[in-house]
């Protein structure tokens, strides 16, 4: 069967598409949009961490959901909530209850979305086409990053934030349509013999993940808006060269994960990660060479969101719940993006340079890559007894 005549991926791709439409228009603005609203560089990262810890408090709450309304009805209660933190967002002006109430749509908007869908998708994928089903999901959403972004930093700097974040919200509202038709899936009212045990590899495959990613996107994004003088438009130009170079090449890599070059791609993926880390950390910025690095910073990074993604589904597959999977592995991505925002604030106290705070994000990449590595070689080799855990060899 064709990679492409899964109507259920399919659907999903096209929602990704929408959300994350939603998303470069005016989420991926939010801790500048907070930077513009007052917040000093360490008290955004503070803030980061916050909202990673309350979110981590509150994600016991989708077990106690899901089993009752099944993984279909949880998702679009994500993407709802989702629709809703934009139009909370809007109104932040400080740390007040405005932020605080933020706080708290934005942690059920990822708990109930984030866990729903990765486990959805898992479900309804394909093994053997994974790694090419990852690639229409990874190009479908670099395509919203090339004209959002333009049209998001325009509305934000010259229509102001609720011409922004209410479109975005419209957007996430209109989302929800894919999402209908999709299998109703129910899970398990009682954790599945093994269930949280299985959970292993995806807790620390996220756990890296999350930790890097306040190197590589969050505090990137803070120094980029510096380099643009806080101008929401230029920095909305810098996504949209971004976006443009990352949807470059995500076919064809998702051919090769399924192709069995794995080995060679996880090292080449980690190689170029570190490059990319400290062409960012060092380089002086100015607009001109902020917008250099945007497009040459997704080239070298094209290699990531497949090869982690490719092992991760298709280790949540093969568990006992995958949602259960899903909620630790996302509570584990929790913890590295609190670790990471607390150790970045941390050095920009101790007087560090800001690109200092890009510098933490190379022990998430080399931890992760050893994890790929033993996992690719031995899904290779046919040694994986249960890959759901840790790595059996028969």
């Amino acid at each position: 069967m064709s990679y492409l005549s899964n109507a259920a991926v399919n659907r999903l791709n096209i929602h990704i598409g929408l959300y994350m439409l939603a998303w470069n228009l005016a989420g991926n603005f939010f801790l500048v949009f907070l930077v513009s609203r007052g917040f000093s560089t360490i008290t955004a990262f503070l803030a980061l961490a916050f909202m990673m810890a309350l979110r981590f408090a509150m994600r016991p709450v989708i077990l106690l959901v899901a089993p009752c309304i099944g993984l279909n009805r949880t998702l679009l209660l994500g993407n709802f909530f989702y629709m809703l933190q934009y139009l909370f967002l809007m109104a932040v002006d400080g740390i007040n209850a405005k932020f605080f109430a933020y706080c708290v749509v934005f942690g059920l908007a990822d708990i109930f979305y984030w866990c729903a869908y990765h486990s959805m998708f898992a479900q309804v994928g394909d093994e053997r086409h994974r790694g090419k089903q990852v690639g229409v999901k990874q190009a479908v959403t670099m395509l919203s990053a090339i004209f959002a972004p333009l049209a998001g930093g325009w509305l934000l700097q010259h229509a102001g934030p609720r011409a922004a974040f209410g479109a975005a919200a419209v957007i996430q509202l209109l989302a929800s349509l894919p999402l209908l038709r999709l299998p109703q899936l129910p899970v398990a009212r009682v954790a599945p013999q093994g269930a949280y045990s299985a959970a292993r590899n995806g807790v620390m495959l996220f756990l890296t993940d999350g930790w890097l990613t306040v190197g590589l996107t969050l505090a990137w994004s803070i120094l980029l808006f510096a380099s643009t003088k806080s101008n929401f438009a230029t920095f909305g130009g810098a996504l949209a060269v971004a976006g443009l170079a990352s949807a470059l090449g995500a076919l064809v890599l998702g051919h090769f994960l399924d192709s069995g070059r794995t080995q060679t791609i996880v090292v080449l993926n980690c190689f170029l990660l570190i490059l990319d880390l400290a062409i960012r950390a060092s380089v002086n910025r100015t607009v001109g060479v902020a917008f250099a690095i945007m497009a040459v910073g997704p080239l070298l990074d094209i290699f990531y969101s497949p090869t982690l993604l490719t092992a991760f589904y298709n280790i949540a597959a093969k568990t006992p719940c995958p949602l259960r999977f899903q909620c630790i592995a996302e509570g584990a991505w929790d913890i590295g993006c609190m670790m990471g925002a607390l150790a970045a604030a941390g050095l920009l106290f101790m007087g560090a340079a800001p690109g200092w705070t890009i510098v933490p994000a190379m022990f998430g990449i080399l931890g992760q890559a050893v994890i790929l590595r033993k996992y690719y070689a031995a899904h290779r080799l046919g040694l994986v007894a249960d890959i759901g855990e840790t790595t059996v060899i028969r």
